[in-house]
């Protein structure tokens, strides 16, 4: 691990923190290749900050938690709780570590965004790489948000609203909701959301877990639950998994820079107490679901597993509504993204208002096509996740860190970051390359007669039909 740097000297009052990426400064374009002297670099002190230490806690914990809450206990059936929870803690001590990667680099580079800390730290290519990388994964990000409204809102209306022509009205009118939402040039407005969505998924955790122990004492614990499954592809899924449900990168170098007091030992402990947080919920309704339900728990737990009441219909309203204005959040920074990638100069101004509304809605367009393509919520995190997340948990922290200058100090250090970095990236291609082909083939259609009665079964239920429960194997006379 590098060396603890020190926060810049000098008092910047009046700073703002902005999620753009900035690659002009006060005397014409940056070489982004060439990392800046410490003292060229125009950081506000550590003192600037406007956030409390729990404040900044709920903002990390908030872009973390999410729909990933869902997810856990078809992780535990997949690998066995035992090889689940392991895992777990190993992705979360290493996500961590990256993360403590990221505030070395922005101290050390003077940069405010995840995109310009590593394009200073390597080379102005990856700065664009990264917002390839991320604009990709905040449209999956985005798109499962549409989902999760869509499931959790069907599973309170029951039959009244079940059937295709339903969800494609939930998630529909989603999506006309977010306008008002998107349009806003400045978040402050939802600052109160992170500390709303961080008690939501508690609260939705502890709903998942209580009633899971209601089916465990009244049947008692599930006979088919494992220890170990020993499935290689299974575990990278979980990894996969991970990086998203631990995923707070794209968001945490802005946030680092709100922090009162700033030192590297407090950002570490921001870390520390909100992946406590994190690891808390994920485990509390992934064990407790998992021994309820068994091997054949949902990936949609909440939803599709858990007894429908007044305290499960709650948690559902109050995810469908995290998930809502949780949406905006990402779809700030996806569209700095595309707007770095698409044009010059700041699309926030009005003079870009072109800029802005267009990608705004072809931004919007986009989830609402991928959720309405990828109706399952467990296929599209997983795809999400294993092609893309790794890259900003595991493979572009590593490239920071073999491009630190505090890592360069002497020979020792130099090779032991290059390792280190060397490490990440086989971590984040493994995942990747491994996770992915789980995905595809767990998800793949099956040919053959199978599946031409699979898809007439599934035009039918979509219309809200009564189907047999069994495929129709429609060449059976033959």
């Amino acid at each position: 691990m590098p060396p603890e740097p020190s926060w810049p000297s000098g008092d910047k009052e009046g700073m703002s923190i902005s999620m753009e990426p900035i690659h002009e400064g006060a005397d014409g374009p940056q070489a982004l290749g060439e990392a800046p002297l410490p003292e060229e670099i125009a950081v506000p002190s550590n003192n600037d900050g406007q956030s409390s230490f729990y404040g900044v806690v709920f903002n990390v914990a908030n872009a973390a938690l999410g729909s990933g809450v869902l997810l856990f206990p078809q992780l535990l059936a997949r690998n066995g709780w035992v090889v689940g929870v392991l895992a777990m803690f190993t992705a979360a001590a290493i996500m961590g570590a990256t993360l403590h990667i990221l505030s070395v680099a922005a101290i050390e580079m003077g940069q405010r965004t995840y995109q310009n800390a590593l394009a200073a730290a390597t080379h102005r290519s990856l700065g664009k790489a990264i917002d390839v990388t991320m604009s990709l994964y905040l449209v999956g990000s985005c798109s499962s948000y549409f989902v999760v409204v869509a499931d959790q809102l069907q599973a309170v209306g029951g039959d009244a609203i079940s059937g295709r022509p339903w969800r494609v009205g939930i998630i529909s009118a989603a999506a006309l909701l977010q306008i008002p939402l998107v349009l806003q040039r400045d978040l402050s407005a939802l600052a109160l959301t992170s500390a709303f969505g961080v008690f939501t998924n508690l609260y939705v955790a502890l709903d998942i877990a209580v009633e899971s122990l209601f089916v465990v004492l009244a049947n008692g614990i599930h006979p088919d639950i494992t220890k170990v499954t020993w499935d290689g592809y299974a575990l990278a899924s979980a990894f996969g998994t991970f990086a998203f449900a631990f995923q707070c990168h794209h968001f945490f170098i802005p946030v680092a820079f709100t922090l009162r007091r700033r030192s590297l030992k407090r950002l570490d402990g921001v870390v520390a107490v909100a992946y406590t947080l994190c690891c808390v919920a994920y485990l509390g309704c992934g064990l407790a679901a998992y021994m309820a339900y068994g091997p054949e728990v949902h990936s949609d737990v909440l939803a599709k597993d858990v007894p429908s009441n007044f305290g499960s219909s709650a948690a559902r309203v109050c995810l469908a509504l995290k998930s809502m204005v949780a949406y905006p959040l990402l779809h700030f920074p996806a569209r700095l993204c595309l707007s770095d990638l698409l044009c010059t100069g700041d699309i926030l101004r009005p003079q870009r208002w072109r800029w802005f509304y267009g990608l705004t809605g072809v931004f919007l367009l986009a989830t609402w096509t991928v959720a309405l393509v990828v109706p399952d919520l467990g296929y599209l995190v997983g795809l999400t996740a294993s092609g893309l997340g790794v890259f900003q948990v595991f493979i572009w922290p590593g490239a920071m860190l073999a491009g630190l200058r505090g890592c360069s100090r002497s020979r020792a250090t130099r090779w032991g970051a290059r390792v280190s970095a060397g490490i990440l990236a086989l971590i984040g291609g493994m995942v990747a390359v491994v996770g992915l082909t789980d995905q595809l083939r767990r998800h793949a259609p099956q040919p053959g007669p199978r599946l031409f009665s699979q898809q007439v079964s599934g035009t039918m239920q979509a219309w809200g039909q009564t189907i047999p429960s069994a495929p129709v194997d429609v060449f059976q006379d033959r």
